[in-house]
């Protein structure tokens, strides 16, 4: 084998091994020997950004482009590279002159989909998500999960493509561990010993709602290790995180299979992956069944499509009985909500004004701080009814990006609504957002794919939320929460039903005034933020698993009842 492809092929296996550092050295030698083979170039600069090495990554992705300008795999590397820098723009521009270049490439719909998502470039979208839904139908891993989860209408469709994705991830997963020996029906200490995988063990979305659980634990039933594949970013979040768990092991530097070999060291009884298709996942080690029992939660809001994946945690309104047939695991309901909350999340004391974050003083203001891959022009185009429907109104959107906030400003114009009736929030840290809740009238929903966190944040700051119930589990956390609160009148049936709510309490301040009172009185009082009561029911879940396991019963359904 020439010299070239022997440490092109090194390189590889280091990749696939999560050896990063190792992975680079291999590429830097086989583009030593053939440097004008552009894929040498690409996969560095993938192992460098796996790395963080993003100035690095990026100069490598464009040699690929340089040395073979019509690779089309050269340019589908590159908009990866811009996509990991969240340069959505220069992505989308990327995987646009693959596609030139290799028009019935497999992969690329589904990258051009995810990326006009993440810009809201929508002319093609439905086009884009037709040919991704036909290729998920034959089978093919036509796109991510994660974007899909945003776009799907069917529970039966996200199944399709978990399943695909994970079909087409087997063959690379490591070789199997040796079989594990019986697990002992409880310790000498009596403890169940509870596992957490996860990205997000700092300022993030899902550590902003885990991190009263962590802390409500019962430590005298149960021993938490966290499996941390986070950046320590620093913030005292993360320090409270941290100093939550018994045990906080470090996975950042291990491959899938070392990864699952420290999991089966630690004894872990039951272990609970917390990014699935979303964030910094390292999911693909638990293919290798290190622990008796495991689960899927909270960063998947869908089926894995997995078969390591014993159970997955869900509510009744998220996942109805009749929906269970679409999930590889068996679910479990949990009473109220399933989402977590954090009774202890700060809102600043910063006390914004309407003019401070470019509102109108005097006008009803719209608000919707999702994420701009779940602005859909479905959900856009009921909002520019609903701003026609309510005079001088204005709607208040998370800044995502350039090109996202000058798509929907044009959006808006084609609706026949001026473009300065959209109105961008900069980002900013997570109790001065939440402070600034207060200055938006009524916070409105998207679908197919609902705020989740997003949601939770403006309800704990104050702000009704008005959503639409969806078809699949995505579209039906605003409404899960929602139950909790106990304001089911803030969860519309259909589109017709969402707008003209929105436009009836735009007119009428005395019943929008008395749902903010009835949100005030339940703040503290209903389900939903009562952090203790959610672990003690999520702990009767992992009670119940783990009878099962000890009795030698297979996963079944599992119902924790009201307490």
């Amino acid at each position: 084998m020439p010299s070239s492809a022997r440490h092109h092929d090194a390189g590889h296996a280091h990749f696939a091994a999560r050896r990063f550092a190792a992975a680079v050295t291999a590429y830097d030698r086989a583009i030593a020997a053939e440097p004008d083979r552009a894929s040498n170039h690409s996969f560095r600069a993938r192992a460098l950004l796996a790395l963080g090495r993003k100035s690095e990554a990026l100069a490598s992705a464009l040699a690929a482009t340089r040395v073979d300008p019509d690779s089309a795999e050269a340019w589908i590397a590159l908009g990866s590279t811009f996509s990991g820098l969240r340069q959505y723009d220069l992505s989308l521009k990327a995987w646009r002159r693959a596609q030139r270049l290799a028009p019935d490439h497999p992969r690329l719909p589904g990258l051009l989909m995810q990326a006009q998502m993440l810009c809201c470039a929508w002319d093609d979208l439905d086009a884009l998500a037709a040919a991704v839904a036909a290729r998920l139908a034959s089978g093919e891993d036509a796109v991510h999960p994660f974007y899909w989860h945003a776009f799907a209408t069917s529970p039966a469709s996200l199944l399709q493509a978990a399943r695909n994705w994970q079909r087409a991830a087997a063959p690379r997963a490591p070789d199997a561990l040796p079989a594990a020996a019986e697990v002992q029906p409880l310790r000498a200490d009596g403890r169940i010993r509870i596992g957490y995988l996860s990205g997000e063990l700092n300022l993030s979305p899902n550590g902003l709602v885990m991190a009263g659980v962590f802390d409500h634990h019962d430590r005298a039933a149960f021993e938490i290790v966290a499996f941390d594949n986070s950046i320590d970013d620093g913030s005292p979040l993360r320090q409270r995180i941290v100093d939550s768990f018994d045990r906080v092991i470090d996975v950042r530097a291990l491959g899938d299979a070392e990864l699952a070999a420290a999991i089966r060291a630690a004894g872990i009884d039951i272990m609970v992956d917390l990014n699935g298709y979303f964030g910094n996942s390292r999911s693909d080690a638990l293919r290798l069944r290190p622990a008796p029992v495991q689960v899927s939660y909270l960063g998947c809001p869908a089926t894995s499509g997995a078969d390591h994946f014993d159970y997955a945690i869900a509510d009744a309104v998220v996942v109805p009985d009749a929906d269970r047939q679409w999930h590889s695991e068996a679910i479990v309901h949990l009473p109220d909500s399933y989402y977590p909350t954090d009774r202890q999340r700060a809102i600043g004391t910063r006390h914004f004004t309407r003019a401070e974050c470019g509102l109108p003083e005097d006008r009803f203001v719209f608000a919707c701080f999702n994420h701009c891959h779940k602005l859909l022009p479905d959900s856009f185009a009921r909002w520019m009814r609903i701003l026609h429907g309510v005079e001088g109104s204005v709607l208040w959107l998370l800044d995502s990006n350039r090109l996202a906030t000058a798509n929907l400003r044009a959006q808006a114009q084609r609706h026949g609504i001026a473009a300065d009736r959209l109105v961008f929030a900069p980002r900013m840290a997570p109790e001065d957002h939440l402070s600034r809740h207060r200055c938006a009238d009524l916070m409105l929903d998207t679908l197919p794919y609902n705020g989740h966190t997003t949601t939770t944040d403006a309800l704990w700051a104050g702000l009704p939320v008005l959503t639409e119930i969806g078809q699949t589990w995505p579209g039906r956390v605003a409404a899960s929460v929602l139950r909790a609160l106990d304001l089911p009148e803030l969860i519309a049936s259909d589109g017709a039903a969402y707008e003209r709510r929105a436009i009836e309490l735009a007119h009428d301040p005395g019943a929008l005034a008395a749902i903010r009172r009835r949100l005030s009185e339940r703040r503290l009082s209903a389900p939903l933020f009562d952090t203790a009561r959610y672990t003690r029911n999520l702990e009767a879940a992992y009670r119940a698993m783990h009878c099962r396991r000890c009795e030698g019963l297979p996963p079944g359904p599992i119902s924790v009842p009201v307490t």
